[in-house]
């Protein structure tokens, strides 16, 4: 599989600095009590770090009234923030398959889709050490974070139920040109680690992350 560099920060964002900025991709608004506790250091040195990635244009902030204390406030990555962990694909590629929506049926196109994410979901499961949905939910994470793919999952008590979110998008400027991208990528998922699988929430739709649901108990049959 070829593996790309997991995403780097920009060059004059101090390491500390960028765990705030990758902790607020995954988790969205966090008071400066989140990020001392996450970072370990003093409140002094996290606002210093929360000053310098609000002058280059990294964080929004709000003011949080609860119960009957202060008002504090609370910190998330801005556009420029999040646009970092989009996974780039090229104008080339946008460019590309916009060549090819135009000069074939919708059918086809579809069809070539399907084989796409079929032989995305081989390379993935080429790498995988199991037969079990659980464990390759976990190991399809893994193989997705040496991408660069920031990305979770999620069991549920008492349900035959797991969830995968994906706090960025892999194909980003293909999916914002092209939406059936993501269906591809749904098919992708549910081949690789051989589960139904259904699109919960999607980034292309404004949502904070993606999230996909497996059913635990699949037939066998459906693995790759």
């Amino acid at each position: 599989m070829d593996v790309p560099l997991p995403v780097e920060p920009p060059k004059q964002i101090q390491a500390s600095a960028w765990t705030i900025v990758e902790y607020l991709q995954r988790e969205g608004w966090a008071s400066v009590k989140d990020l001392e506790d996450l970072l370990g250091l003093t409140r002094t040195a996290v606002r210093e770090h929360l000053a310098t990635l609000e002058a280059g244009g990294y964080l929004e902030k709000r003011t949080v009234h609860s119960g009957v204390g202060r008002p504090h406030l609370e910190y998330a990555n801005s556009e420029q923030a999040r646009s970092l962990f989009n996974c780039h694909c090229g104008s080339l590629a946008v460019t590309l398959l916009g060549e090819i929506s135009s000069l074939v049926t919708a059918e086809t196109l579809v069809g070539l889709m399907s084989r796409v994410s079929e032989k995305v979901a081989l390379d993935y499961s080429s790498h995988m050490q199991t037969t079990d949905v659980r464990s390759r939910v976990n190991e399809l994470a893994v193989l997705m974070q040496r991408q660069g793919i920031i990305c979770s999952v999620h069991t549920e008590a008492g349900r035959d139920y797991m969830r995968l979110e994906l706090f960025n998008c892999p194909y980003h400027e293909l999916a914002a040109e092209h939406p059936q991208i993501c269906d591809m990528d749904r098919d992708m998922i549910s081949q690789a680690v051989g589960a139904p699988v259904e699109l919960l929430d999607c980034i292309m739709e404004d949502a904070g992350s993606c999230n996909f649901g497996f059913q635990l108990n699949p037939s066998p049959e459906r693995i790759v």
